[in-house]
């Protein structure tokens, strides 16, 4: 199943994703820093809600499903990963780029500590682009109607690694806030 297919058959996530986008090239456009930052900040804490979500309450849920529950969880549900996560790291990332390059505030900081920030920051888009991004693909290819056992067997290992992704995931946008707090209080 291509990208766009997936998308034309989750059209509430379009909005989800092509509302935030609009707003920040609107905001981007427009130079006005406050109305970037608000973009930065709330599809930042939404993007981190979301791994909240997936890595400490959701993570605890799943452990109990039965592998039947876990399809059709998996089916309903978590898809909207393959929209929502990969698009809010790169909104994020980029309007806090942005922001920094805006407010030079890379020029006031030491290289040892832009270069960990940047590190966190890529590690952050692999999660997105190369576990969250193709494991949400495979759970958008497998058929409603598919219940067989293979296919619940990689249903449910599938929705178990998505909350585990959202963990590791959320550790490292505590530590990318953690930096960001300290960079505030310079």
């Amino acid at each position: 199943m291509s990208l766009l297919l997936a998308i034309r058959k989750q059209k509430f996530s379009f909005g989800a994703v092509a509302i935030p986008w609009a707003a920040f090239i609107i905001f981007a456009l427009s130079g006005n820093l406050l109305l970037l930052d608000y973009i930065h900040v709330l599809t930042g804490a939404i993007w981190t809600g979301t791994d909240i979500f997936l890595g400490l309450i959701f993570i605890k849920v799943v452990k109990t499903l039965d592998i039947q529950t876990k399809y059709d969880v998996a089916q309903r549900v978590l898809p909207m990963t393959l929209f929502f996560i990969p698009s809010a790291t790169v909104l994020t990332t980029l309007a806090g780029l942005i922001l920094a390059i805006r407010e030079n505030t890379f020029s006031e900081l030491p290289s040892t500590l832009i270069i960990p920030l940047f590190a966190v920051g890529a590690i952050l888009a692999v999660i997105s682009f190369i576990f969250i991004l193709p494991a949400s693909l495979k759970i958008r290819k497998m058929k409603e109607g598919q219940r067989d056992e293979a296919a619940l067997n990689d249903s449910s290992k599938l929705l178990d690694n998505l909350t585990i992704y959202g963990a590791v995931q959320l550790l490292f946008q505590i530590i990318i806030i953690g930096f960001m707090a300290y960079f505030v209080a310079l």
